[in-house]
């Protein structure tokens, strides 16, 4: 049997700080808690959008140096939706990486930013609205082709599924075959039907609700492979959450507005994210017009205020935008849906968390603060990865146990 440490690493969509009593209430989710230590108030990372949140668990960085801004790529008169989720747009090391260099096996199962990594088992998610047979051609493409088919092959019954979550329920599966067959020293998972389900119903929904108990039961399934058989005692656990969400009762359209004004989309565009809206100035012939339209775009009743100068740059939003705009409470810039992410970090209800169990973990401790930047630092120590550069810190390990890694 292998002494070599092996982490799961386990990723809550869409789930807040204030949710976690109810979480503390299930069968589950304590276990964690009491056998190792739950951080609370947690600061997640601006944008508080999928994509770029888990490019930074990855790295231990902020996008403002790792590189993925947003979610997707957004450009006036494009079809579709172009996702960053190819390793390409990394701009510093990640832990998948640096792991596979130390000779450590990868399993990434839906996990963002993960498409082609070159992991031994990758089930990258291909985000965005397309055909089904794109999908999959997408999956397959820039994962690994043969651990793909297996697992389609071996969990047939739920790639057929039609119920809610059922999408988990396959992540679940591959992960406590692989967990129990012992096939992988780091695990990256990332469980989505909590996010799906608030975006459809809203966040505060009884079905939000119902959501977060079968993520309960899924996190119990994957602990319960995880603590037993091969290598239990060397395996440590982090679940972490990446944003909160908030209900939405109104869309606003930017560029319909620009629109609206005689402004055409070749001399200024917004990329919306949500909570957030970006401005790029094509035509700087026509800046005093756009200006004047942004005056008027400040005062529109769903519009909260302007970006920061602090907020644009650890967002990356800079390199790619010259403004940006936040949303008010119960509104969302683009598409509508019912419950919805990417606002500034300074709303309310709006922190999120992490458990992390281990060797080097205090048992039924509770601790608060810190930012999501730190779970990376974290996830590497529990590896024995030597760190790259990060900004995040190991607020976990007791202190006799300090990682022996430098470069942090």
């Amino acid at each position: 049997m292998s002494d070599k440490p092996r982490l799961v690493l386990i990723s809550l969509d869409a789930v807040g700080d204030h949710e976690v009593d109810a979480l503390l209430s299930m069968p589950n989710f304590p276990r964690i808690a009491k056998r190792g230590t739950l951080m609370r108030k947690v600061d997640s990372l601006f944008i508080s959008n999928t994509y770029p949140i888990h490019a930074s668990i990855q790295t231990g960085v902020p996008a403002c140096k790792h590189g993925i801004v947003d979610n997707d790529i957004q450009l006036p008169g494009t079809k579709g939706e172009h996702w960053r989720f190819h390793v390409r747009h990394f701009e510093v090391p990640t832990l998948p990486s640096e792991a596979m260099k130390a000779d450590l096996s990868v399993c990434s199962l839906m996990f963002p930013v993960t498409g082609a990594s070159g992991a031994r088992y990758n089930f990258p998610e291909i985000a965005g609205k397309m055909s089904f047979l794109r999908r999959m051609f997408r999956t397959f493409r820039y994962g690994n082709k043969r651990f793909i088919f297996s697992s389609l092959f071996r969990h047939l019954r739920e790639v057929t599924a039609t119920g809610v979550g059922h999408g988990d329920e396959l992540v679940t599966s591959i992960s406590v075959r692989l967990l129990q067959k012992n096939k992988a020293d780091l695990f990256m998972i990332h469980l989505l039907d909590v996010d799906g389900t608030k975006h459809r119903h809203g966040a505060t929904s009884p079905e939000a609700a119902e959501a977060l108990r079968r993520l309960d039961t899924r996190i119990g399934t994957i602990l319960d492979a995880a603590w037993t058989g091969p290598r239990a005692d060397t395996t440590s656990v982090i679940i972490f959450s990446d944003h909160s969400c908030m209900d939405v009762h109104t869309a606003i359209h930017p560029n319909q507005l620009l629109s609206e004004a005689g402004i055409s989309t070749e001399d200024a565009y917004f990329h919306c994210s949500h909570g957030c809206c970006f401005l790029n100035i094509f035509s700087p012939d026509h800046r005093e017009e756009i200006d004047a339209f942004t005056d008027d775009f400040l005062k529109i009743s769903g519009v909260a205020r302007e970006l920061t100068a602090e907020e644009m740059r650890v967002s990356g939003a800079s390199r790619e935008f010259e403004r940006g705009f936040a949303a008010a409470r119960g509104y969302t810039f683009g598409h509508f849906s019912k419950g919805q992410h990417g606002y500034p970090l300074d709303n309310e209800n709006y922190q999120v968390f992490y458990a992390a169990s281990g060797p080097a973990v205090d048992a039924g401790r509770l601790g608060e603060g810190g930012s999501l930047l730190d779970v990376c630092p974290l996830a590497a120590d529990m590896l024995g990865l030597r760190r790259w550069p990060m900004d995040g810190s190991n607020r976990v390990f007791r202190a006799d146990d300090s990682t022996p890694s430098s470069g942090s």
